[in-house]
């Protein structure tokens, strides 16, 4: 679909004001994109937020996170100024507890005087994504391979 809407411009019509290549470049992105927005769908995936996966809070902190899930629910349904005035409230008193116990936690490792724990919290901290997996399933290092991919994959919808 893509491949014949391509097909179907008139390249040289398009091209006639083009003195640059860059001016040729922008118009044929602009051809490609269009064409992509048109025949490839978009689907948004809601990931959850990391720190709520990763971490165990305690049940005080998991008390507050009902109470603003029950507060949201209510003012959802209701539409209330009041409901939306608890929800917010409860929000901030949520954010405010998370904001205080991972200090804490930060607290209890700084007086912990311990390198190996502060170098394990910066480790965790700054663990990046997962690469990208090749067709066979092994993990892509180099920029090279996951061009390779990439092309691979978009070769499917361009063709």
């Amino acid at each position: 679909m893509i491949s014949m809407d391509l097909c179907s411009v008139d390249w040289n019509n398009a091209f006639q004001y083009c003195f640059h290549i860059e001016d040729c470049w922008s118009v044929f992105t602009d051809f490609l994109m269009q064409s992509v927005n048109k025949h490839i769908p978009v689907v948004h995936i809601h990931k959850p937020k990391v720190i709520q996966s990763i971490c165990h809070y305690p049940n005080y902190i998991r008390k507050l996170f009902k109470e603003k899930a029950i507060a949201w629910k209510r003012w959802r349904i209701t539409k209330l100024e009041y409901n939306k005035n608890i929800y917010k409230t409860a929000a901030a008193k949520c954010s405010s507890a998370v904001n205080k116990y991972h200090a804490a936690k930060e607290l209890e490792l700084i007086r912990k005087n311990s390198v190996g724990s502060f170098y394990n919290y910066v480790n965790k901290k700054l663990r990046s994504p997962p690469d990208i997996r090749q067709p066979d399933g092994s993990l892509c290092t180099g920029d090279l391979d996951k061009c390779t991919v990439f092309n691979d994959f978009l070769a499917v919808f361009l063709l």
